[in-house]
């Protein structure tokens, strides 16, 4: 590939953030980015009973943590926590603690409207997608509110009147009843169970509305908002935690274009077209695909006088990866990627049930590790390089950083190589002064490196031709 393009405005290139003079690119993570859709994966959950038993006792554990947290919360600024996805029983802070969500979980999986459930999920014969996996925890949710809420009373935790009054919950036979459905291929009834789990999931969250309408202030929408999270909402945020905390680290992205001669992109990136952008010549790494020589963070140093450690800069040869457009999301297999837990915490919480029965899933990952390890950050690289079909006219090529040890958050500025940096384009509506100061800085350090070659162009619109060229 010859040059890859980075549409920038002048803010970003030279009075802001000055990334021309210091060779910066900002490496953003997927939630600052302007699709929604960023690093979606299409997560499944099929497993043997060992696994839905774990899933189900996990989820009673992050609810102890979730209800305690509502308890001494602030109701009048309160906002809905994060899922404590990474926690563990033996992680909890007291002995108290352990003892409440040991018995929250016995005395849910004693109840006899529970008991067969991990083994009826096992033998559906269909995965469940996130908005059936939530249907199922909002059949059970009450039920085990109410075990936890109860637990907490007994030692004088919650106040007597706190969730006074809550229903059991969606009976589990006309749950396990919609799950089976009557439709004998396997597909057609995922579908079919998909979409009433997607319609029950809207009429629920339509109800927000109806729920806070009672609300006459700011400050009674908070007190309310804690309620409805503990009661209503604590399904969705944890099949959406989980879902974002147990497979795949987090990551860090820059963008790049295989052309600068979309208008609507100058639009969007380049400032109305004031912007410029930078031209970049990749070099092939190992494997033959484009990449940039970088220096970034890639680790932490520490000593006494700096005890939570400075970082540590290297340079990489970072790969750009093309854009996949598609409206389908890779598929995950969470039960199997649970990347994100150290292997003992993971065999001993998920892949392995109260009474000892290991989950054949963990025999599989075992048997070749190494390919297991591969198929785990290709489904990552596959995430976060797959966008729906409506941005296709852009073209991109991205980089892809993954964090796994929390280094690269707040310290997300990468160097380029100026060796690297072919060119730069002026839009068409650019201002001579700006392009006066980009062309003062490229001098300069085309003087100091001893380089010729690098070279201007402007962006015009040829009316013969319908369209902007690079001229």
């Amino acid at each position: 590939m010859d040059a890859l393009y980075r549409l920038r405005s002048m803010d970003a290139l030279l009075s802001k953030f000055h990334e021309l003079e210091q060779q910066e690119i900002y490496l953003s993570s997927p939630s600052r980015l302007n699709d929604p859709m960023e690093g979606y994966k299409d997560v499944f959950w099929d497993g043997d009973s060992t696994l839905w038993e774990n899933l189900l006792g996990h989820y009673i554990l992050s609810l102890v943590w979730a209800t305690v947290y509502c308890l001494v919360a602030d109701g009048n600024t309160f906002e809905p926590p994060p899922i404590a996805a990474m926690l563990s029983d033996d992680r909890l802070p007291t002995d108290a603690a352990r003892d409440i969500y040991r018995n929250a979980r016995r005395s849910f999986f004693s109840d006899a409207t529970v008991a067969d459930l991990p083994k009826a999920l096992a033998s559906i014969g269909i995965p469940l997608r996130a908005y059936s996996l939530r249907m199922v925890l909002n059949a059970v949710h009450l039920r085990a509110l109410n075990l936890v809420a109860a637990e907490l009373k007994q030692r004088n935790m919650m106040p007597a009147g706190y969730l006074k009054g809550l229903p059991d919950g969606t009976p589990i036979t006309e749950l396990l009843n919609t799950l089976s459905s009557e439709l004998q291929d396997a597909t057609e009834r995922s579908a079919f169970v998909e979409t009433l789990a997607f319609q029950a999931a809207h009429i629920s969250d339509t109800r927000v509305l109806h729920f806070f309408d009672d609300a006459a202030d700011a400050a009674s929408l908070a007190r309310l908002n804690k309620k409805f999270f503990l009661v209503w909402d604590f399904p969705r945020h944890y099949v959406a935690g989980i879902s974002e905390q147990l497979i795949h680290p987090s990551w860090f992205t820059a963008c790049f274009t295989a052309t600068c001669q979309n208008a609507s992109m100058w639009s969007v990136y380049a400032d109305e077209h004031r912007g410029a952008a930078l031209v970049f010549k990749p070099t092939p790494d190992s494997r033959g695909r484009p990449s940039l020589t970088l220096s970034m963070v890639t680790g932490m140093s520490s000593s006494p006088k700096v005890p939570e450690g400075l970082p540590i800069r290297g340079k990489v040869q970072a790969t750009l990866y093309p854009v996949i457009y598609s409206n389908r999301a890779p598929q995950v297999d969470f039960f199997k990627y649970l990347g994100q837990l150290p292997m003992p915490q993971m065999e001993r919480q998920w892949y392995t049930d109260q009474s000892g029965t290991i989950s054949p899933m963990l025999q599989r990952i075992y048997a070749d590790e190494d390919i297991w390890r591969e198929q785990f950050w290709q489904l990552l690289y596959d995430a976060a390089s797959t966008k729906l079909e409506d941005w296709k006219h852009e073209q991109e090529y991205r980089l892809i950083v993954p964090d796994p040890l929390g280094l690269k958050k707040g310290n997300q500025k990468a160097t380029f190589d100026f060796s690297e940096l072919g060119g730069i384009v002026f839009g068409m509506n650019a201002k001579t002064h700006d392009k006066l100061a980009v062309m003062r800085i490229v001098k300069d350090k085309c003087e100091k490196l001893g380089r010729k070659d690098l070279q201007f162009w402007q962006m015009r619109y040829l009316p013969s031709k319908g369209q902007l060229v690079v001229v």
